[in-house]
């Protein structure tokens, strides 16, 4: 769910954390484990296309000690990054991040790569909330696909 506001933020379910060291990408040190988000480079492009910065941030208790973690998502292994060796309170499955100040990139730039469909878009305003666009939906995501039965010679 894309949250719109005055800073326009992108906001996301966390996953899992994955702390198995098969699953640690070979640049990132020892201390930095992976926190793998249901949000993707199709949602929010941006750090994958040109390293932009975002302000991430675990929404909720913040309480124990910080953790460095590489913030990725589950569609690509090399390119799917949000950031990288950012300290954050120590994550759980389900937890909440909010990704900062996206902009009209989020929705400008957001694709169904990897047959993911559209997320939805909220609008807030002081204290109140709106669903502006609803999530897409498999059968929406579809609808103008169909099997190729008539060829043509090219």
């Amino acid at each position: 769910m894309r949250l719109i506001s005055a800073n326009d933020e992108l906001q996301k379910l966390s996953r899992y954390v994955e702390v198995n060291q098969a699953f640690k990408f070979s640049m990132t040190p020892d201390d930095v484990l992976c926190l793998i988000v249901d949000a993707a480079m199709n949602d929010l492009v941006r750090p994958s296309l040109y390293d932009a910065w975002h302000e991430i941030e675990h929404v909720g208790s913040t309480d124990g000690d910080e953790v460095s973690y590489d913030i990725v998502g589950p569609v690509c292994e090399s390119a799917d990054t949000f950031a990288r060796a950012r300290g954050l309170p120590r994550c759980n499955a389900g937890d909440l991040l909010m990704i900062r100040n996206t902009g009209a990139y989020g929705t400008s730039m957001a694709s169904t790569f990897n047959s993911r469909p559209l997320i939805a878009e909220v609008l807030l305003d002081d204290g109140r909330y709106a669903v502006v666009r609803r999530r897409q939906t498999i059968d929406e995501l579809v609808a103008g696909e169909r099997v190729a039965d008539t060829w043509c010679k090219a």
